[in-house]
């Protein structure tokens, strides 16, 4: 199992916040940038959307806009917003630092070519809506390599979920605890028997102590890490 912020306890797991088209470009990023500073006193991890508005400016050559939205990145995980595809991908200005692309739908074609480039990518409608935030205080992965149809040993995972989770829980700053709880199951088949029971347990596991989990399709990169590393031994 992989319990995000064991090390840092007492910031929540993840803030993503979409900026609001206000003003003219330069106060669209000095939004973003206050947004990520405090954003990052009380979150591990702190995703910024910016809107289409300045992906449109880069497309048009504003290249003075590079430095400003490169200087967030190193603060925050930035993604600019898209309506559809964009030419900057293949020439794009921020190689080596945290920005990325969000869109409206799913782009398979799109997401191999951030893929390629090692960039991030977020798909969602919400990322469509100015003022939009998501507050994710607890993260938790789980291991159930090789425990397809072991029905107990996947009761004894997801009651250690809803322990772990309330206890990390316990370290938070009271302001933060409401923010939701996320949970990944890795080594069993997507909506196989054995992960869609042990989905249901975690759950139920939460009930019993008042915690409400959500499922999560992908975790960042250190649970992953993490896993690997595991799925290795």
């Amino acid at each position: 199992m992989w319990v995000d912020g064991l090390d840092d306890p007492l910031r929540g797991a993840q803030l993503t916040a979409v900026i609001e088209q206000t003003g003219n470009p330069w106060q669209v990023i000095a939004q973003a940038a206050s947004v990520a500073i405090d954003g990052v006193a009380a979150w591990r991890r702190v995703r910024v959307v910016l809107p289409p508005s300045i992906l449109g400016h880069l497309e048009r050559g504003a290249t003075q806009l590079h430095e400003p939205i490169a200087a967030v990145g190193r603060i925050a995980q930035v993604l600019l917003y898209c309506d559809g595809r964009t030419p900057l991908v293949e020439h794009w200005p921020f190689a080596g630092s945290q920005v990325g692309l969000a869109v409206y739908n799913d782009d398979f074609l799109l997401a191999r070519q951030l893929a390629e480039r090692g960039l991030p990518l977020l798909s969602g409608a919400q990322y469509a809506r100015g003022g939009w935030r998501h507050r994710v205080g607890v993260e938790i992965a789980l291991n159930a390599q090789g425990l397809e149809g072991e029905w107990s040993q996947l009761d004894v995972l997801a009651m250690g979920a809803a322990t772990a989770t309330a206890a990390r829980l316990t370290r938070l700053p009271e302001a933060l605890r409401g923010a939701d709880l996320r949970f990944a199951i890795y080594g069993l088949a997507a909506a196989s028997p054995s992960a869609d029971y042990l989905e249901r347990q975690v759950e139920q596991e939460g009930q019993r102590q008042g915690l409400a989990f959500s499922r999560a399709s992908n975790l960042p990169a250190e649970a992953c890490a993490h896993l690997g590393r595991l799925l290795e031994g």
